[in-house]
């Protein structure tokens, strides 16, 4: 009797062992797993931390890069717009000194034309200072058919001859003193005339050409006014 209930005792000791063992087995085990969950969580979210670093550092050098670009070509555009102002500057300017150039060609070409090249004539006179001619084109008449001189003031004749003087000799008519106007020939006129201070005296020769109206031909400048006992204004 005492023999069975010492075996049994050791029985159960045995099997409180072994639940023990179990037990602890499993609380380890546990252990374990919770470390390897706990080892793989960490290492994860280390992961995901590492990669979104990455990933917004990516993203960070990307717009860096973005914008050094968009930088560099509001640059250029502004560098080729400069230089696009530049050349229609140039542009301008060059074609508004053409233009100048031109218009000023075209004033001396007129002038030119007015004024002529003026051409020295010898002269027998004593009283001639100097005498010239230049290339004077007929002032252009309102005139028609066979044309008779006609020395009247109020004539249309009258006041062409006195626009040809003026054309000859740069005096305009309202300052102007006519001491002489008469015929000198056929369809021809001779006038002397002075500035008001008679410091300048002329001697004009007019021809006229048929339908194209009169035209000078020569001035002598005078040393003494020869017709200022016969003065005709």
């Amino acid at each position: 009797m005492a023999g069975d209930f010492e075996s049994s005792s050791r029985v159960n000791r045995f099997d409180k062992k072994r639940k023990n063992t179990k037990l602890i087995s499993a609380l380890v085990g546990i252990g374990a797993l919770l470390l390897i969950v706990f080892l793989v969580v960490l290492f994860w979210d280390n992961g995901e931390e590492q990669e979104q670093a990455m990933n917004d550092e990516d993203q960070q050098d990307e717009n860096i890069n973005e914008t050094e670009e968009e930088s560099e070509k509001i640059q250029i555009e502004e560098v080729e717009e400069q230089e696009e102002n530049i050349e229609e500057e140039g542009l301008v300017v060059s074609e508004n000194d053409e233009e100048t150039t031109e218009s000023d060609e075209e004033e001396d070409s007129s002038s030119n034309e007015e004024s002529g090249e003026e051409e020295t004539v010898e002269s027998d006179d004593d009283n001639v200072k100097r005498a010239f001619r230049k290339d004077w084109e007929p002032i252009g008449t309102e005139q028609s058919g066979p044309h008779t001189s006609n020395y009247d003031k109020d004539s249309t004749d009258w006041k062409e001859m006195m626009e040809a003087i003026e054309v000859a000799t740069g005096l305009p008519n309202d300052s102007r003193v006519n001491w002489w106007v008469g015929r000198a020939g056929d369809q021809k006129t001779v006038a002397t005339v002075s500035d008001s201070n008679q410091d300048t005296i002329y001697r004009v020769h007019l021809e006229w050409i048929e339908n194209e109206g009169w035209k000078p031909t020569l001035v002598e400048e005078l040393i003494e006014n020869d017709q200022a006992d016969r003065y005709s204004n």
